[in-house]
């Protein structure tokens, strides 16, 4: 399947929406990188993330570590809740998990649907 991204910031919501779907290549992934750092700025801290990860696999494994310095500047935006909609796909979660050992800047929430993160974020207030 075609990949698919996005990085879109909710100024009213407070809120980063980052789609990651399918085969995410070290260039995708770079685009992904500076489109976070782009829309984040337009938020105030504290805000919330949900990422779109159904049916995300890395095309190379440099692709995981350029997302990870992404997830690092968020933390050091001062991000709040962090919520990965998975699906039923398992793959990208396991490759994302093992890329991303030892970081602990944040610690997402994994939900199987875009309905769920939303509402976990409506909850927080994020």
């Amino acid at each position: 399947m075609k990949p698919e991204y996005s990085v879109t910031a909710d100024v009213n919501k407070n809120r980063l929406y980052i789609v990651l779907r399918y085969t995410i290549t070290k260039d995708i992934a770079e685009r992904v990188a500076d489109m976070i750092v782009k829309e984040s700025i337009k938020l105030k801290p504290h805000f919330g993330v949900i990422t779109d990860m159904t049916g995300l696999k890395f095309g190379h494994i440099s692709a995981g570590f350029i997302l990870k310095n992404a997830m690092e500047f968020l933390h050091s935006r001062n991000v709040g809740t962090v919520v990965r909609v998975v699906g039923g796909s398992k793959v990208g979660l396991i490759q994302f998990a093992r890329l991303t050992q030892g970081f602990t800047g944040y610690k997402p929430v994994y939900v199987p649907t875009m309905q769920e993160a939303e509402k976990k974020l409506d909850n927080e207030g994020g």
